[in-house]
């Protein structure tokens, strides 16, 4: 089987990492989502799986309503700053 060289120059190479550091970013972002939207499903389990029945269920709503808040409307979070360079 021949194998084929490719040569890239060297501002394909710095669009190639651009793409590649963006998408990182954005992978870590969304699972930081998802961690942040597990915890809050992790409060709202503890409150209903309790050996007695809660006893406020005002505090099942705001839990409740709180994840869904976070769902519909995730916090922005601003980026890093970055250097430049000269």
């Amino acid at each position: 089987m021949a194998s084929r060289r490719i040569t890239l120059t060297s501002q394909e190479m710095n669009e190639i990492t651009k793409q590649t550091s963006t998408l990182q970013s954005q992978l870590h972002l969304s699972n930081e989502r998802v961690d942040e939207l597990e915890k809050g499903l992790g409060v709202i389990d503890k409150l209903i799986n309790r050996k007695t029945k809660p006893k406020n269920v005002d505090t099942l709503c705001v839990a409740v309503q709180k994840l869904i808040n976070k769902a519909v409307n995730p916090p922005v979070k601003a980026k890093a700053p970055t250097a430049l360079s000269h």
